[in-house]
């Protein structure tokens, strides 16, 4: 039986003028704050508080860097600084696998060679004995 896999799964579904639920609830949020502000606060200190606010709103949730908007880069960044980095290193056990792999031996053939001849011992080294010791040759020297 054949299934139809849904694309793009890591969208979240836009409600408002291209606005998330969690995005719409931080301005809602925001905009609640900011109307209790409004009683306490005179009114240019007010709209200083509201344009800081819609904007930081704005630049955290819609720039992108690296793929990432600025909220949760920076939320990124906190968890890199706050938590420990320590690496272990545990070697595990090797598991069964149900692939085989399988070496692919060499077949040499051994050759035989015929062993080396050595040449006959020269006449050389028994004249070099007789120059240095002045023995007398073991072998009589033929005239030419």
């Amino acid at each position: 039986m054949q299934f139809t896999v849904p694309k793009f799964l890591e969208r979240e579904t836009k409600i408002v003028f291209g606005l998330t639920l969690k995005k719409l609830a931080i301005l809602g949020c925001i905009g609640l704050l900011l109307f209790i502000l409004k009683f306490f606060l005179n009114k240019g200190f007010w709209y200083f508080l509201v344009f800081l606010s819609i904007g930081m709103f704005f630049f955290l949730n819609f720039v992108r860097v690296g793929g990432q908007n600025v909220f949760e880069l920076l939320a990124n960044t906190f968890n890199y600084f706050l938590t420990a980095r320590v690496y272990t290193w545990d070697k595990k056990e090797q598991m069964t696998s149900p692939i085989k792999l399988v070496r692919k031996t060499v077949v040499r053939k051994i050759v035989k060679v015929a062993p080396l001849k050595f040449a006959p011992a020269s006449r050389l080294s028994g004249l070099r004995s007789r120059v240095d010791f002045g023995d007398e040759p073991e072998t009589p020297v033929e005239d030419l």
